[in-house]
């Protein structure tokens, strides 16, 4: 862990990612001394506050919130029933990483459980020497930058009780680091709840403090960035699984936040669903919170519309794809695939049956057999030997194809969707139904916008589950909705299930409990 307290800050690099257009403008005169990188406002603003949006996104495994693999996204992704990453032939064995996560088989010594635990603690260390910069420079900083520091000061602290939440949700029993000096294992575990209310409390502090501005236009100051809305819905999604977190239900606070973004009147659903995913997303009014891509400004990567493809479909693009992850059999059954009732966002969701691209059929390998992926011949988790054992499976096509990405496909322009208005609300209409009150407008707008049949009575905890798993397909948020509904542990396609629930809360990776017999294992590990 001392890589996660100990930071070495680069100043200027000129390719650095970042959430900021007028960070990316800066002039790179090469490499500064940390102290020195902090003796103005423009410095400090670049490298303690816009610097640490550079780790949203990522461009290696592992880093990022979502867009790369082995990380946050693919651990609340491919450990539940909305999709998988079968072994076909001798590819995607992975010495059995996959199918240990599908099955819930998974120990602390597990790639995604350390990977992810070592990048979230990373970006919350480096939050806290900002603070510690920003902290240094107000002692004595001109009376006239205070209002600003303490501006700087709420945005970076609800950006670490964002990154928090992630921690609890997926480890619950964590340290809790608030200087850089801190070494997560010098430190004592605090309970799930007890993260829980740190999180909660140090959002609420900073929410009146946060810019009053929407997040996702570019070349805007806030773009990417963390404000008062984005905030907000990270409260929603903590008081939505309160329950889970601490036992206690917090529906109308839930609520509450739900409607207070409903109420700035800054969002509203797109036109057509698909224009959320479009190449040039950042212009829907839905969106809320995005990692911001260009090919020619950033180095994030988003690698799952290349991972899912077959290789001949990824070839007719010059892309270099790699035939991996596709729908389950039990996501296929909520769309209503092969029946008279497929919902509307199914062919915006899924690559299925025979594969057309610009109007042209996609061929296999031999340039003579049409690529035709079968949905439902995901007959095992190992397809070796199934005659459909490169085609089987429906495969990601939520994101429009971007003909001009950069790193073989790699490297669109689409923002990835972390946060969106149509998941407020649902959360907004599962709050009300938890209450006994009604949630039938808000689903309604949202089957209304994708062309769905409307519901014409009073919906329950079922119709809630069953839209978010349509509306929300391929965003990341399975593993959190499946756990609240009580379906994490259920058995599905090939996961056998014996009854114990304990996989909700991943293992303290090994690393961290060697080097601190003082801590607990979670229960079951």
């Amino acid at each position: 862990m001392k890589k996660i307290a100990f930071i070495i800050i680069i100043i200027g690099i000129a390719t650095a990612l970042t959430a900021c257009q007028n960070f990316l403008d800066e002039n790179a005169k090469g490499a500064l001394y940390e102290e020195e990188g902090y003796t103005t406002m423009a410095q400090l603003k670049n490298n303690a506050v816009l610097s640490i949006y550079n780790y949203i996104g990522g461009s290696e495994e592992s880093l990022g919130l979502q867009g790369t693999g082995r990380g946050v996204y693919d651990i609340n992704s491919l450990t539940t029933d909305e999709q998988m990453m079968p072994i076909r032939g001798g590819d995607w064995y992975d010495g059995g990483l996959w199918k240990e996560c599908f099955e819930h088989q998974w120990g602390g010594g597990n790639d995604l459980v350390e990977d992810t635990w070592v990048y979230l603690f990373m970006v919350v260390g480096k939050i806290n020497k900002s603070l510690e910069h920003i902290a240094t420079y107000r002692k004595n900083c001109e009376p006239a930058d205070t209002a600003k520091l303490s501006e700087y000061t709420a945005e970076l602290r609800a950006l670490r009780a964002m990154y928090y939440w992630y921690i609890f949700d997926l480890y619950g029993r964590v340290p809790i680091l608030l200087s850089s000096d801190d070494v997560a294992t010098d430190l004592r575990q605090s309970t799930r709840k007890e993260v829980y209310d740190f999180t909660r409390k140090e959002l609420l502090e900073a929410l009146p403090l946060l810019a009053d501005e929407t997040s996702t236009m570019p070349k805007k100051e806030y773009y990417g960035r963390m404000t008062r809305d984005v905030a907000l819905f990270v409260l929603a999604k903590l008081t939505l699984n309160a329950e889970v977190y601490t036992g206690t239900p917090q529906w109308a606070e839930c609520q509450d936040y739900c409607e207070r973004i409903v109420a700035s009147g800054d969002y509203e659903l797109a036109d057509t669903y698909a224009d959320n995913f479009k190449v040039d997303n950042h212009l829907s009014p839905e969106l809320i919170f995005t990692i911001p891509m260009d090919h020619l400004l950033y180095a994030n990567l988003f690698v799952y519309p290349v991972r899912t493809k077959h290789y001949s479909h990824g070839a007719f693009f010059g892309e270099k794809t790699e035939n991996g992850q596709c729908a389950t059999l039990e996501t296929l059954e909520a769309f209503g695939y092969g029946t008279d009732n497929v919902d509307p966002r199914f062919n915006d969701n899924f690559y299925a049956d025979t594969v057309y691209e610009d109007g042209v059929m996609i061929m296999e390998d031999d340039g003579v057999t049409p690529l035709v992926y079968r949905p439902l011949e995901i007959t095992d988790f190992d397809l070796t030997g199934s005659k459909y054992e490169k085609t089987a499976g429906a495969r990601m096509k939520k994101y429009e194809h971007d003909k001009n990405a950069n790193v073989k496909g790699k490297q669109p322009d689409n923002d990835i969707v972390l946060f969106r208005y149509a998941d407020v609300l649902l959360m907004l209409a599962e709050a009300k139904v938890r209450q006994g009150e009604s949630g039938l407008d808000e689903v309604n707008q949202i089957r209304r916008r994708a062309g769905a049949k409307e519901y014409t009575t009073e919906i329950g905890i079922d119709e809630i589950e069953k839209e978010r798993r349509i509306e929300l397909m391929w965003e990341g948020w399975r593993r959190q909705d499946a756990i609240r509904y009580g379906h994490f542990t259920t058995k599905y396609s090939f996961h056998e299930d014996d009854g114990d629930d304990h996989t909700i809360i991943f293992p303290i990776p090994d690393d961290q409990m060697n080097m601190n017999s003082g801590w607990e294992q979670n229960p079951g590990y």
